[in-house]
């Protein structure tokens, strides 16, 4: 709305006057002022679109196409913050038309990049401001400047030692990345609170995602702990990895691993190329996830395309490469519960387990509560689409990137043709955990009867999602599945 555009544009370039007089109030303006001259633009265009136009397909999609072209290069042009917004997009195809999603795409790995001098300045200032305090040359015999990849908060360059044959991916923060982003947080908390206002639903929640989830990842030093954490989790599955850190060449603001390789995971011509094939790839990926998700409860929460390599080793033979461990969301007991048992009432069809899982998530409806799990690629109207935000702002902060992998994994599926293995992956663990917890319950009870009502449910669920059970239990176990 054109109103509401301009009350934001005189109150924030206002406020951040008063506000950032004396720390780059001058770059927070053009900033502050960039975002909202472009969701005015978009505003009107659309708006012009919807009062000449014939109201075809083909119009309206060629009106998708030129906003987000001009919007991606207003995202490239600020980095930091919008980048970070762009690489979400690119993921929300059953949100976003496609003109959107593949556009943001160049979000992942084709950001703003720094000059020659900006990068040498970020790697030799002092530790305590993010640099390794002395000249790359010190560590390496050669140090490629121009990035191979570029991001919402550093840039990654190719390094190599001759002494030891290493070859090493070094990521270096943009400078400036604190203030940019105590301007652009707040530029967005505003923003958010008046379109908010306009439309009725509280959208203040993605002002506080955004504030939490950068506040980790500006820290290199806990992405490497992250990173290391990752390694040791996974060290006895052969198609699995993550680089290891080179802790002497790392900062809080430099990271050093030693490189990865592998093409992206949405690559269809990597895995032609390759022999790989995509279904396994994403099985392998949906086990990885279920792992964090239910028995360690600690979560990578910044999963896309270019954060996950696969490495081709022929002869069909392959493994994923995760990188970027800058975010993770620890989950509560709690919370794997309730998230469970949501899986569970969907899964196998029960209102009961379902309805009482949406009261303790906040999920207004079971219809929704569905669509939230399974990501399914419908593009929905304005009122649904406002609906699902509403929804993330009220449901456990924990649920939203958990919610982020889902809608990844469900993108990479539709783009590379592939079979829903992730929502039956997880809705075999969640069912499990479900069941074991239901058990458990019983057995706490001391009653013999409650114990075999618990197991026959459980069994009950299992065959419903198609899993054999034997007729008899084993051994000491209540139920055994394949």
């Amino acid at each position: 709305n054109p109103f509401w555009m301009g009350i934001i544009a005189v109150s924030g370039v206002t406020w951040l006057f008063i506000d950032h007089v004396n720390t780059g109030y001058v770059q927070g303006i053009r900033r502050v002022s960039g975002l909202v001259a472009t969701c005015l633009v978009v505003d009107l265009y659309y708006g012009l679109i919807r009062a000449v136009g014939d109201g075809s397909h083909r119009e309206l999609s060629r009106c998708h196409e030129v906003a987000a072209d001009y919007v991606l290069d207003r995202i490239l042009s600020y980095g930091g913050i919008y980048t970070k917004m762009g690489q979400i997009a690119s993921s929300l195809h059953h949100v976003l038309p496609l003109e959107w999603v593949i556009p943001m795409k160049t979000c992942l790995d084709h950001a703003y990049t720094m000059q020659q001098t900006e990068t040498i300045l970020c790697l030799v200032r002092a530790p305590e401001y993010g640099g390794l305090g002395t000249d790359p040359a010190v560590y390496f015999d050669d140090f490629d400047y121009i990035p191979i990849k570029s991001a919402s908060l550093a840039q990654v360059h190719v390094a190599r030692s001759h002494r030891t044959g290493e070859k090493y991916a070094v990521k270096v923060q943009y400078r400036n990345i604190p203030a940019m982003m105590n301007i652009d947080l707040r530029a967005l908390y505003y923003v958010t609170k008046v379109v908010g206002y306009s439309t009725g639903v509280d959208l203040t929640w993605i002002h506080e995602y955004f504030k939490q989830t950068l506040e980790q990842e500006v820290d290199f030093i806990k992405e490497g702990q992250n990173c290391t954490w990752f390694r040791e989790t996974f060290k006895d599955w052969d198609d699995v990895a993550a680089p290891e850190v080179v802790w002497d060449c790392t900062s809080s603001g430099v990271l050093t691993m030693k490189y990865a390789e592998g093409f992206n995971i949405d690559s269809k011509k990597g895995y032609a190329e390759g022999g790989v094939d995509a279904q396994k790839v994403l099985e392998r990926v949906a086990e990885v996830m279920g792992k964090m998700v239910f028995d360690e409860k600690f979560l990578h929460a910044d999963p896309h395309p270019a954060n996950i390599l696969v490495e081709a080793k022929g002869d069909g033979k392959w493994r994923i490469n995760w990188l970027d461990h800058g975010l993770y969301q620890r989950l509560t007991p709690e919370f794997i519960d309730a998230y469970a048992a949501l899986w569970t009432g969907v899964a196998t069809s029960d209102p009961a387990i379902t309805e009482a899982a949406c009261s303790t998530l906040n999920i207004p409806n079971q219809t929704l509560a569905a669509a939230l799990l399974s990501s399914s690629p419908t593009v929905p109207t304005t009122s649904t689409a406002l609906d699902v935000l509403d929804t993330l702002g009220a449901i456990p902060s924990q649920m939203v990137p958990v919610l982020k992998c889902n809608t990844l994994i469900s993108s990479l599926q539709t783009e590379l043709n592939v079979p829903d293995v992730y929502n039956t992956t997880m809705a075999r663990r969640a069912v499990d955990h479900y069941n074991n917890q239901q058990i458990e319950i019983a057995k706490a009870t001391g009653d013999n009867a409650e114990v075999r009502r618990a197991t026959t449910d459980a069994r009950r669920r299992l065959v419903k999602l198609g899993v054999h059970v034997d007729p008899e239990p084993q051994g000491s176990k209540w139920f055994s599945l394949w």
